[in-house]
């Protein structure tokens, strides 16, 4: 994915939140509206550039094998479904899916954290545990739908994880350019000799843009 790719993905859905949506309409004539409109797609394609585009265009090899792994993870599990009382075999079979799945997790995991520089594994392992009940279920013989359910989720968390990102930070710029009630947060002259504070990450950035 590159960055006109995923402009074009988001942009509707973008344009259809709540508060976006809101200032676009409440614009008085349609040039005004296309201007938000243009700015939005601006301001997504340049937070991809700062948040996305070294997670989204350097998966490579990692990102095929994690697939590769998810794929015969979730065909373990609908074989383990289907051979779950004979012998124990489908005990088995599904213990692997779980298993492959998981390490597809991990291959994804480390490839976040090597892209996020304000992140770290401890992040990573987080997004990665979400949808952890659906594996656990998955397990479960009379629940294969749970199996695919946990495939779905897992083969994009941490997509959209970037994605999130992404939204928050085009939605906080587009406040500040359009909301004639936003009124930008003053941070303490003593908070920059501050050791603590941080200022200089994504999160921060994304902070500072709502």
């Amino acid at each position: 994915m590159n960055r006109a790719e995923f402009v074009k993905e988001h942009l509707d859905d973008l344009l259809k939140n709540e508060y976006i949506a809101g200032l676009h309409n409440d614009r008085p004539n349609s040039a005004q509206q296309e201007e938000i409109k243009l700015y939005v797609e601006k301001v997504a394609g340049d937070a991809y550039d700062t948040i996305g585009k070294e997670y989204f265009e350097t998966k490579g090899v990692g990102g095929y094998a994690s697939s590769l792994l998810r794929t015969l993870g979730l065909a373990a599990d609908v074989i383990g479904d289907y051979t779950f009382w004979a012998f124990g075999l489908g005990a088995v079979s599904k213990l692997a899916g779980a298993g492959l799945k998981t390490t597809a997790d991990a291959i994804d995991g480390a490839h976040y954290s090597s892209t996020r520089k304000d992140s770290d594994l401890v992040d990573a392992v987080e997004i990665g545990a979400r949808g952890g009940l659906a594996r656990i279920l998955g397990y479960v013989p009379l629940l294969p739908g749970a199996g695919i359910i946990d495939y779905i989720d897992g083969s994009n968390k941490f997509d959209v994880q970037i994605e999130d990102l992404v939204k928050k930070y085009v939605i906080g710029a587009v406040r500040k350019r359009f909301d004639p009630m936003y009124k930008p947060a003053r941070v303490p002259l003593k908070n920059y000799g501050n050791p603590n504070y941080k200022g200089n990450t994504i999160d921060d950035a994304v902070q500072a843009a709502a």
